[in-house]
């Protein structure tokens, strides 16, 4: 036996395996450094027994000597032995959309399929849990390349001819099942009497171009993982199905991911009071756009295969935006800047994105698509009322929370490719050469996508995508998920989701020749998810600070001035982050490359809001598709509040926004006739610029 070969760093779940096997085979064992072994019946040569522990890594063990009470008398086939196989070698890999394997992307620790043993791989690219899952060939990281082909070769001594088929088995902590078994192969001469003097080659092969099990003819669906680690085994078993004892495996883990929710909406600036024909079209358009999103994402990212949560949002007419801006005589101060009245165009931008950022979060979702005309996207694109000004993209996600996409380019790619910039906010060309070595962010004609689609819009659909566009390039035809882009969304989407308490802080930062400076906006308060972790580097931060002015906690960035598929570079940013909350909370500071530029003392108590109309339980008289809701707010330290409205029609589960920071006490809020009698909610956040609170009533609907 080769000694202990495993490097010192290379410890993680699987030690008890791989310092087994180890100890049999040097790690990275190709085929050809495996000699004739002598072996003892039964046992194929490089070979190792593999047992699932509850609660545990996997357990292997490998048998040591002919004396190894795990050496039980082979059993027999048409009253012979088994005869022993050696050299044996094989290989097969487990893909969900794309190769362990892949062949642009150079290999990197956690993206590829390592030979363990002759017979045993370790396939580094986690399974997603509750995702279908096919198995197919190894053509990259072997000597043997085929794709298309699982196959399991060596020398066998017997005398006799024996027909065998494959069964394949996922074994995982909860036990074992049998994914697939096919029909007789081949035959291989495993049958007594043996000869060890005569070496006999065999091989078995079997079609897997369209991946196992075979989508046609089979009582054998795709298979799904559950959490954990798991080994898969390829065996050879006879045609009445016993085992045979020569195998091949692959180990490797299944993680659960959380898939983003995402809310579309339709907005107007520009073309204010728009036909409600053309707006009732949109609207279908959106509504389609939505479903297509919901269905085709699936396919994929590196999520279950369900729906993803999509809604439509109430369309909003933001005609105001340059009013609301003029009342705000912090702009005002910028306009001193480079920028002059430009300001008030890039603020129409950034205010915007603003309203769409802290709506979309207190909405409960993860991202929010806001479609526009193209004159608006004109706008959001460049920060100018130029008509003259050309854009050439489709859409681009200028936050963590927000895409923006042309009315005339609504296609569930293009969604799909924004909402990988923001996950997390942006992945693009450094990331992408960063993680995996290739810039292939909107590069035309290259074909950097392979794998193997096994569904269509969430439905059985089996497809080689073997050199396709990536989703990460142009917008027009994307074809497929890169390798790179499927494990960066992997590993960010494969994080828990915890829900502390937390603070909204938001607002804007500016830069010009003559400076910088920023500003912010109300503060609100709830549970939530954190979007900006403390400490990190950037030259702008918001500083949390108890009474006596010691700093809680210190949350660092840099604004992204310029982003991708968005020209020219910005002047203004609105932010708006969710940082955790510490219990002494009492000054909240936006520090810029000049000083401190705001600060906020918290006030003593939040608002007061009480929701007066309909009361909790009572019928809301419907008018044209609209309820009445009234609410008082004051609050206790004098200061001024601003309330927001938010409608539910799913008990509480997620929220829209109705009317955002109004002064008024009153608003007509739409509701969804086809909610069920007791989910309608409507939630008013009132906010005194550092404090919130909420008041939440229930109601049904009346006639």
């Amino acid at each position: 036996m080769v000694g202990d070969t495993t490097e010192q760093g290379e410890r993680a779940e699987l030690d008890a395996f791989l310092d087994a096997l180890t100890a049999t085979e040097t790690a990275e064992m190709t085929p050809d450094s495996v000699g004739h072994k002598p072996t003892q019946p039964g046992v194929q040569s490089g070979g190792t027994e593999i047992r699932i522990r509850v609660g545990g890594a996997p357990e292997t063990l490998v048998r040591e000597g002919p004396d190894d009470p795990r050496d039980v008398p082979p059993p027999t086939i048409y009253g012979e032995e088994i005869c022993p196989a050696g050299n044996v070698r094989g290989q097969f890999e487990p893909a969900q959309g794309v190769w362990q394997d892949d062949p642009t992307f150079p290999d990197k620790p956690g993206k590829q399929i390592v030979r363990l043993s002759p017979v045993s791989w370790r396939a580094e690219l986690s399974m997603v849990t509750d995702r279908k899952s096919l198995l197919f060939g190894i053509d990259r990281a072997s000597d043997e390349p085929r794709r298309n082909e699982i196959f399991v070769k060596g020398e066998a001594t017997g005398s006799e001819r024996i027909p065998v088929k494959f069964r394949f088995t996922l074994k995982q902590s909860g036990g074992q099942k049998v994914v697939y078994e096919s029909e007789v192969l081949g035959e291989i001469p495993i049958g007594g009497p043996c000869n060890p003097d005569a070496l006999l080659p065999f091989e078995v092969s079997i079609d897997a171009a369209d991946g196992l099990p075979p989508p046609y003819g089979s009582n054998y669906p795709e298979f799904t993982f559950q959490d954990g680690e798991y080994i898969l085994e390829g065996e050879l078993v006879t045609s009445d199905g016993r085992p045979t004892g020569i195998k091949v495996s692959v180990l490797g883990g299944s993680v659960t991911t959380h898939p983003p929710s995402v809310a579309f909406r339709t907005v107007n600036i520009l073309r204010s009071g728009r036909d409600p024909q053309v707006l009732e079209a949109l609207r279908s358009k959106t509504v389609t756009l939505s479903s297509l999103t919901g269905s085709r994402i699936p396919d994929w990212f590196p999520i279950r295969n369900e729906r993803l949560k999509t809604r439509v949002l109430p369309h909003l007419d933001r005609g105001d935006l340059l009013s609301v801006l003029a009342r705000q005589p912090r702009f005002t101060e910028l306009r001193s800047g480079d920028g002059g009245d430009a300001y008030f165009e890039e603020g129409i931008r950034e205010e915007l994105l603003r309203q769409m950022q802290v709506g979309g979060i207190m909405s409960g979702f993860d991202r929010v698509v806001v479609i526009v005309g193209s004159g608006d996207f004109r706008i959001m694109w460049h920060g100018s009322f130029d008509v003259s000004a050309e854009t050439n993209a489709a859409a681009f996600a200028p936050s963590q929370k927000v895409v923006y996409v042309d009315e005339s380019f609504m296609q569930p790619g293009t969604i799909a490719h924004e909402i990988i910039h923001t996950i997390p906010f942006s992945f693009a060309e450094d990331e992408m050469l960063a993680e995996c070595g290739i810039d292939y962010h909107n590069v035309p004609n290259y074909r950097v996508a392979h794998g193997h689609g096994i569904t269509y819009a969430l439905k059985p659909f089996r497809e080689r995508k073997d050199n396709g566009l990536a989703i990460m390039g142009p917008a027009w035809t994307p074809d497929w998920i890169t390798q790179c882009s499927y494990w960066h969304l992997l590993n960010v989407l494969s994080v828990g989701v915890p829900d502390p308490p937390v603070i909204l802080v938001q607002g804007f930062v500016s830069r010009s020749d003559a400076g910088s400076t920023g500003f912010f906006q109300p503060f609100y308060e709830f549970d939530g998810v954190e979007d900006l972790s403390s400490g990190g580097e950037g030259s702008w931060a918001v500083v949390l600070k108890d009474a006596a002015g010691s700093v809680l906690a210190r949350h660092a960035w840099e604004p992204r001035w310029e982003i991708p598929d968005m020209q020219p570079a910005r002047t203004l940013v609105a932010f708006a982050w969710r940082l955790l909350r510490p219990p002494r909370l009492a000054t909240v500071e936006l520090e810029g490359p000049d000083g401190v530029q705001d600060t906020r003392v918290l006030s003593a108590n939040p608002p007061r809001v009480t929701i007066t109309s309909p009361t909790d339980g009572a019928v809301a008289d419907v008018e044209d598709g609209e309820i009445g809701v009234e609410w008082d707010v004051s609050d206790p330290d004098g200061d001024p509040v601003l309330s927001t409205v938010l409608y539910s029609p799913d008990g509480g589960e997620t929220w829209i926004d109705v009317a955002f920071e109004t002064a008024e006490t009153s608003a007509r809020v739409p509701i969804d006739p086809e909610a069920p009698a007791g989910a309608h909610r409507v939630l008013v956040r009132a906010t005194d610029g550092g404090r919130s609170s909420d008041a939440v009533v229930s109601f049904r609907a009346g006639e």
